[in-house]
């Protein structure tokens, strides 16, 4: 209760109300609860009695931070821009002569090249050393292959793996004629190997060429290509090396005719060897947004090429291709180019290539250059210098511990020259103000003997 004589003293009501503390503007981040009365002790009255007044207080507390009722879109990472730089290997008289159609393949840290065509069908193997980097014929031994092109070179650890490829057309059965052996090369040394035959059993697999191959630990995946009678095959066959046992598998998704395409495995390196399949367990582990073997561009049996990017993934049923969805601007669509995987940069590496005559428009051969970012899928075309390589197509490309080597081809209307190429691939996260192209070195000029002109073109496509 109050005093008795509260209402006694110099305050009148009318200055009892004027003392009452008036609530201040509340801040965004507080709200205001119930007020609190108290008394305080006013001054001594003339009487000697102490006099008291009202005062009303009001307190604050912080309110939790409302939600958005829309999720705040997160920022994308930028994409990271690649610039590269075309370098050409000095002459050396153990290079091999100009050809279109052979397969490259990496192997015990040095680059290996088998066959190709040119004024004639070749079966010899060629290996480009990562010290020295000259080109050196290799001595082989065992069975050897027959002379072929279209085929593929697939490593696996320490050995490679030659499968299919065609050989010259045979005019009187009106069909050219294919292989689907499988054959084992064994390194003995710097110029030495070891051919050997691989004996399968199971399904007897077409005979075919111009098919993409990838191997991810024990087994060999085979899609697509054209058989003798220069069909597109829809088939999907996988080796087991070990037992060396094929079966043909089937999409979930469908056949896919297709050939003239490229494929790479996209793994780490521990998986693609041995087939571990915890990433955990490989010293390297790569920020990959999704695994399995990569598989672009190509022509249809209708002849019309495509620059669709799918993968190839084990399902719960069986197999299963899916279309990727990237960002940026894709590769047009062609056939007969070259795509490499770079552990280094964690990036596929396309170049080259054609696009055939057809109703939509003339025959185009690329040159470009394109980067395929797998952190964020993103497209890229890279900035390039040095000593550009023609536009070319049915090209043979690999990678050399942390380069790329491009070697061979075909150009508009003749072979291309056997020089060889050597792409530098670095990365930069950040853009820079001037964006400029490296400039181009002065080139020699080639000399007659290294190209020769392409006449009765009748195995082409």
């Amino acid at each position: 209760m109050l005093p008795s004589d509260f209402l006694e003293g110099s305050q009148s009501p009318i200055q009892l109300l004027r003392c009452m503390h008036s609530p201040s503007p509340v801040p965004s981040r507080l709200t205001p609860v119930p007020g609190k009365e108290k008394l305080e002790t006013g001054r001594t009255t003339p009487q000697g009695k102490l006099s008291y007044r009202r005062v009303y207080v009001r307190t604050y507390r912080y309110r939790e931070e409302e939600k958005p009722s829309t999720p705040i879109p997160q920022s994308r990472p930028s994409p990271r821009l690649f610039k590269c730089y075309w370098s050409k290997l000095p002459y050396n008289e153990g290079r091999p002569e100009v050809r279109e159609g052979s397969s490259m393949s990496e192997c015990c840290g040095s680059l290996y090249l088998y066959g190709g065509l040119s004024k004639m069908v070749f079966s010899d193997l060629y290996v480009l050393h990562s010290e020295s980097q000259h080109w050196e014929p290799v001595e082989c031994e065992g069975l050897e292959p027959d002379i072929r092109y279209g085929h593929s070179l697939v490593e696996r650890g320490p050995n490679i793996v030659l499968f299919g490829g065609a050989l010259n057309a045979n005019p009187k059965r009106q069909l050219r004629e294919c292989y689907n052996s499988v054959r084992i090369l064994e390194p003995l040394g710097p110029a030495k190997a070891l051919w050997k035959q691989l004996a399968t059993t199971g399904l007897v697999v077409e005979m075919r060429r111009y098919h993409a191959a990838a191997i991810v630990g024990r087994h060999m995946l085979v899609t697509g290509g054209l058989n003798q009678k220069n069909k597109v095959l829809e088939d999907c066959a996988v080796l087991d090396l070990e037992a060396g046992r094929w079966e043909l598998r089937s999409l979930q998704t469908g056949p896919l005719a297709i050939c003239c395409h490229t494929a790479a495995t996209v793994v780490e390196a521990c998986v693609k060897v041995a087939g571990v399949d915890d990433p955990m367990l490989c010293k390297h582990s790569l920020e990959l947004k999704q695994r399995g073997i990569y598989l672009f561009g190509g022509m249809d049996s209708q002849g019309v090429c495509c620059n669709t990017l799918r993968c190839i993934r084990p399902g719960p049923t069986g197999l299963e291709s899916r279309n990727i969805e990237t960002s940026g601007k894709p590769p047009a669509a062609r056939c007969q180019h070259s795509m490499v995987f770079s552990q280094f940069a964690n990036v596929l590496v396309l170049f080259g290539g054609k696009m055939p005559e057809s109703k939509l428009g003339t025959a185009a051969v690329f040159k470009d250059l394109h980067v395929l970012d797998l952190t964020n899928l993103h497209w890229s075309q890279a900035i390039v210098g040095g000593h550009l390589p023609r536009a070319r197509w049915a090209h043979s490309c690999g990678t050399l511990q942390d380069k790329i080597v491009l070697f061979g081809g075909i150009e508009l209307s003749q072979f291309s020259s056997n020089e060889t190429f050597i792409l530098t691939l670095n990365a930069s996260t950040e853009a820079p103000i001037h964006m400029r192209i490296l400039p181009t070195l002065p080139t020699t000029r080639t000399k007659s003997a290294d190209r020769v002109k392409v006449k009765h073109r009748t195995y082409l496509l």
